[in-house]
């Protein structure tokens, strides 16, 4: 269905990204249990590229012999050696990003299962949970795009309602508004422009505008229930008569579910041919949750965009 000899493509807006990530040296930023091929060579990739001082947690023996065996060199990487379990790693890696004294301002997920870091950044005892709830954001580099396009949440949150949406979309807007979007227009996507009582995301989505327009999400421009063409297509709204500050000119979708979320997100990578870099908001530093499926490419974004919110935010 994809071929694979298609001309190569490239993404300014990323490459900017990585590029002013290099002058920042800000970031120190913690990989945790990194026993795959993959997960150890974006360590690597993330110090070559002189994006962060890199640390890589877990047993020390398997993580050598795994880069011998790979051809890679961990020259230039700490290297904290924790033996356990994948949970006990990802504790110490937490600990390290807690205190009065951190040492690490990011995470990075290595080969441990999702929900074993999460697990150990969301104790209540580890120190790194906020009054808000954790939610994802995405930058899309899309080919034919004039800027970049953001998607929230299309990893964390499974069916959020309306004040876990809140969350979602004040860290969102405040994430944008780090690393360089001053004014983000946000459309709240949906099935129909309408609200409609039996479809839940419509209702939101008016509650959500209606909040905007008291002031709750700054000077961010919100609107919704929108679809998605007319989010994208500025066409596409004067032709079905929809008065817009957004449509055409869109920065941020906030999805309405995981579903809706992950179908954009794959949908944006395999059939646009777009790559993105994402991190984890809402916890006290950002957190790179890596996909076995991602690009070498979309993982040293990724590690590009946790070092410019680390700068910006001025986490030590």
């Amino acid at each position: 269905m994809i071929q694979a000899s298609l001309a190569p493509i490239h993404y300014p807006f990323l490459d900017a990204l990585i590029h002013k990530s290099k002058a920042r040296h800000s970031l120190n930023i913690g990989v945790v249990y990194p026993l795959s091929v993959d997960a150890l060579k974006a360590a690597i990739d993330c110090h070559s590229h002189g994006l962060a001082h890199v640390v890589i947690y877990g047993p020390e023996t398997g993580m050598h012999s795994l880069a011998q065996s790979s051809g890679l060199s961990l020259l230039g990487i700490e290297i904290q050696n924790v033996e356990g379990s994948a949970i006990e790693v990802a504790q110490k890696a937490v600990a390290d990003c807690a205190g009065l004294h951190p040492r690490i301002n990011a995470l990075m997920k290595g080969s441990l299962h999702t929900d074993e870091l999460l697990s150990a950044c969301l104790k209540s005892s580890a120190g790194l949970r906020t009054s808000r709830r954790i939610s994802h954001i995405f930058k899309f580099d899309v080919p034919g795009f004039e800027k970049p396009l953001f998607v929230a949440d299309a990893v964390v949150n499974i069916d959020p309602g309306l004040n876990e949406k809140v969350d979602i979309l004040t860290s969102a807007i405040e994430a944008m508004q780090q690393i360089g979007v001053k004014r983000p227009k946000v459309a709240i996507i949906s099935a129909t422009e309408s609200v409609n009582e039996k479809i839940k995301a419509t209702v939101d989505a008016k509650a959500l505008c209606d909040m905007a327009a008291e002031g709750a999400f700054g000077n961010a421009v919100v609107e919704g229930p929108m679809g998605l063409d007319l989010a994208l297509s500025r066409r596409s709204a004067d032709i079905k008569g929809y008065e817009s500050q957004v449509s055409g000119d869109v920065d941020l979708l906030l999805a309405p579910d995981l579903n809706a979320g992950n179908i954009l997100f794959k949908s944006l990578v395999y059939a646009a041919r777009a790559e993105a870099a994402g991190v984890i908001l809402g916890a006290k530093v950002p957190i790179v949750l890596t996909s076995r499926s991602d690009s070498a490419y979309s993982r040293l974004a990724s590690c590009a965009m946790a070092a410019a919110l680390v700068q910006t935010a001025g986490i030590f």
